[in-house]
């Protein structure tokens, strides 16, 4: 039986410390023919020389060219433009610093291909790291039901859990060849994809199980969206507009370099805001808040 050949997207960054567990949790995926593809962005430990020596023979390439990017999202982006995935059935993104369970890839291609979906996320479990040791593993569930416009003000989950189809991703890429705005400024490509994905009528299945350990170091580009802390953190963003801005430049450019049939979204209009104010995010209470800074923001862009 031919088993799905997937291809993993994983950037490094002075990745020494965890790299050859995450690698060795990768090549051993089971039911599956996996490549890694590799794209540093100018360590200055002994990443890649850790990764040459312990995983030679192995499925793993380098991508060389471009950068630095100085961002996790910008080195995505750029293995996505780069690597020829036309090649693959799937396409994995994986972070530098996780481990995986053995049948990560095998179940999320499972669950594709029972819901006829074309990409897939899913719940994880985090454990904090710090200069005290690990904590407990805790379940960070992202699998509440899809709301109409939740792709607004969050993704599907982390973008270390993504399985993705052909068909999704060569769209995708198409898209960002096409894309003349530079995305510098572009702080979550996790958020980005799942935005594409529902922008243009994509359909995405989010899992409640979990298949990984998603480790949350000090040094993690903004961290795991659970618990109050986080919540404050990120309302706190959407208050300032800084989110709701991020959210505009995302909607603009996609709507501008893809297909996707307009979506009637007018961040300027209050009517939209209060119509669609338990749409916004999958919790209702979350959502009814995030309607309300919106309202807030559309007020403060007038008076200016």
């Amino acid at each position: 039986m031919t088993v799905p050949k997937v291809a993993v997207l994983l950037p490094t960054f002075n990745s020494a410390k965890f790299i050859l567990a995450q690698l060795g949790s990768i090549v051993g995926q089971e039911n599956v023919d996996v490549d890694v593809y590799i794209y540093d962005d100018g360590s200055y430990d002994e990443t890649l020389n850790l990764v040459k020596s312990t995983f030679c023979g192995s499925n793993i390439f380098f991508v060389n060219e471009g950068g630095p990017f100085g961002s996790a999202s910008l080195s995505f982006l750029h293995l996505i433009r780069t690597v020829d995935l036309k090649r693959y059935d799937y396409i994995s993104l994986a972070d530098h610093d996780d481990i995986w369970s053995c049948f990560k890839i095998s179940s999320a291609i499972n669950e594709i291909i029972k819901t006829d979906s074309d990409a897939f996320s899913s719940s994880v479990l985090s454990m904090n790291i710090d200069e005290n040791g690990y904590t407990h593993p805790y379940l960070v569930a992202k699998h509440a039901s899809q709301r109409k416009y939740d792709y607004l003000f969050e993704g599907p989950g982390p973008g270390c859990t993504f399985v993705l189809t052909k068909k999704f991703m060569m769209c995708f890429k198409t898209f960002l060849e096409a894309t003349p705005e530079p995305l510098d400024h572009l702080r979550w490509h996790d958020w980005f994809i799942y935005y594409f994905a529902r922008m243009n009528n994509f359909t995405w299945v989010i899992s409640r199980h979990p298949n990984m350990l998603y480790f949350q170091w000090g040094s993690n580009d903004t961290g795991v969206n659970k618990g109050m802390s986080a919540f404050i953190k990120r309302f706190s963003w959407v208050f300032s507009g800084w989110y709701f801005e991020q959210s505009r430049f995302m909607y603009n450019t996609i709507l501008k370099s893809s297909d996707c049939a307009e979506d009637p979204v007018d961040f300027a209009s209050y009517k939209f805001w209060i119509l669609n104010g338990l749409s916004l995010r999958r919790s209702s209470i979350e959502s009814a808040l995030f309607c309300l800074v919106a309202i807030v923001n559309v007020f403060k862009s007038k008076l200016r």
